[in-house]
């Protein structure tokens, strides 16, 4: 199976204490690149969740959201932390003694400190298992959009190594009259010029000439790189950085036989394998 690294997921469960919520985005990248925000009263529970998300997803820049409201209206009263805002208060009190003309210190800024207020918070044992049952879920949510997607990709890139094929058996058909006109042309500049010719030696150019165009071994490997791009989409699993290796691979045996030929047929075909060779490269930078 075939997973691209754009995707999107919620998920959202409740129960009688909490209800918690789980954003989850994913975009291509080389490795595996996660952020993950959680609430402040979360945060030593952060390495379970981070683990949780590296044994289902393999690569992307993935970013993570937790939000939890709690249900009751017991739990939403608010609490002073008082050891905190103690803190804050003596420290704005010595702060102070520099100043000049200094305002008074106001309640009201003493509780925009982090921490200083606070919801009353159930057990982190008590919700560790929701939390991690439904980030799993997410990832669950997140993994089949991957996987829809995925299959998009692959119909996309199946469909332009078809069109590459296609282009390969125009290149083959044109091959035998692009050689039968190169010589036409060279006989005809001679006559032009009026010159005397031997046969023999204009046979002797033409195979050279021949030899130096031919573009067989280019048309075969690039048949065996497509051929070889089908069968590792075939496989699927991770085959994003293979499939871009192959482009590399298709790509420079493009260049080289439109480099060899002179007939307007073949470098137009091969400038149609380009623009199909990036197609399926943009396509590949985001699969897993």
């Amino acid at each position: 199976m075939i997973y691209s690294m754009t995707a999107y997921a919620r998920h959202e469960m409740q129960n009688e204490e909490v209800a918690i919520y789980w954003d989850i985005r994913s975009v291509n990248h080389k490795y595996l690149e996660l952020s993950l925000k959680v609430p402040e009263e979360l945060r030593e529970l952060e390495h379970v969740f981070r683990d949780i998300i590296k044994k289902n997803i393999n690569r992307g820049k993935v970013d993570c959201y937790l939000k939890i409201d709690l249900v009751n209206s017991v739990a939403r009263e608010l609490v002073i932390n008082e050891n905190v805002a103690n803190q804050v208060i003596a420290t704005c009190q010595k702060l102070a003694h520099f100043i000049q003309n200094s305002a008074l210190i106001s309640p009201l800024d003493v509780l925009k400190w982090p921490l200083v207020i606070q919801s009353n918070t159930v057990n982190l044992k008590s919700i560790q298992a929701p939390l991690k049952n439904s980030l799993i879920e997410a990832l669950k949510i997140l993994n089949n959009n991957k996987k829809q997607e995925g299959l998009e990709l692959l119909n996309i890139i199946s469909k332009r190594l078809d069109d590459m094929e296609i282009q390969i058996k125009i290149i083959n058909q044109a091959l035998p009259q692009a050689m039968l006109a190169h010589r036409v042309r060279l006989v005809g500049r001679l006559q032009e010029l009026q010159v005397t010719y031997d046969v023999g030696r204009l046979e002797q150019e033409m195979l050279y000439l021949v030899q130096k165009s031919d573009i067989a071994e280019e048309m075969d490997r690039l048949s065996i790189h497509i051929n070889e791009t089908k069968w590792i989409l075939s496989q699927g699993g991770m085959i994003g950085r293979r499939l871009d290796f192959m482009m590399q691979e298709i790509n420079r045996e493009t260049n080289t036989m439109s480099a060899k030929s002179t007939d307007p047929q073949i470098a137009l075909a091969a400038v149609e394998l380009k623009v199909l060779i990036e197609q399926i490269r943009e396509q590949a930078q985001n699969l897993e």
